[in-house]
């Protein structure tokens, strides 16, 4: 492992992305590594990115 890291971040209805936890790069896809996320109400809409650490939103396209 290189020791990379890329955060796992959650946006609720249409608030703001905020970091939920980091995975070793590595683990990025199948099989992956999942992440339980269970403070949630049921039917919220929900969307998760996975942004490299270190780097900026507006510097991914």
């Amino acid at each position: 492992m290189c020791g990379v890291l890329d955060q796992i971040e959650r946006k609720v209805g249409s608030g703001s992305f905020s970091p939920l936890t980091s995975i070793p790069h590595e683990m990025r896809g199948p099989p992956g590594q999942s992440h339980t996320d269970s403070d949630l109400a049921p039917s919220t809409s929900v969307i998760f990115d996975i942004v490299p650490v270190g780097s900026t939103r507006a510097g991914l396209k």
